[in-house]
């Protein structure tokens, strides 16, 4: 026998290890499928921006539209994935790379090549409500 009235679907949680290959490739198949992917965030170093363990949203961005200000989510060189705000460009011989750093860090991280940008997280859902993360001055 089904209950009456309606039923709220849950929404599934995505458990899947951003420390890994597969995420990186999982990633990019759902942005190019779906338009977006979201996950929760493993980890502390966008506090208080975006909380641990709280589901951000990551939709496709041209790379040569990116600003300082905005939260990346990137592949590092040893092919994992790190969500991240843009802090600077710097241009080589070699290419565009992007410099990040996460809000609750006191260190910027190793350049990356601009191509190594998954996608822009353009939104946390905290609280059941869902926060936007675009760049205001976009």
């Amino acid at each position: 026998m089904q209950p009456k009235g309606r039923i709220k679907r849950q929404r599934p949680q995505i458990e899947i290890n951003p420390e890994s290959l597969d995420f990186v490739r999982w990633a990019h198949f759902e942005i190019t499928r779906n338009g977006h992917v979201s996950f929760r965030l493993g980890g502390s170093n966008m506090e208080p921006t975006i909380k641990y363990r709280e589901m951000v949203t990551v939709a496709p961005i041209d790379v040569t539209t990116l600003q300082p200000g905005d939260i990346v989510l990137h592949c590092t060189p040893r092919d994992t994935a790190v969500v991240q705000r843009v802090v600077r460009f710097i241009y080589t011989p070699e290419g565009k790379f992007v410099i990040t750093r996460g809000d609750n860090c006191l260190l910027e991280n190793a350049p990356v090549p601009v191509e190594y940008v998954i996608g822009q997280i353009i939104a946390v859902e905290r609280d059941g409500e869902q926060i936007s993360l675009i760049n205001p001055e976009r």
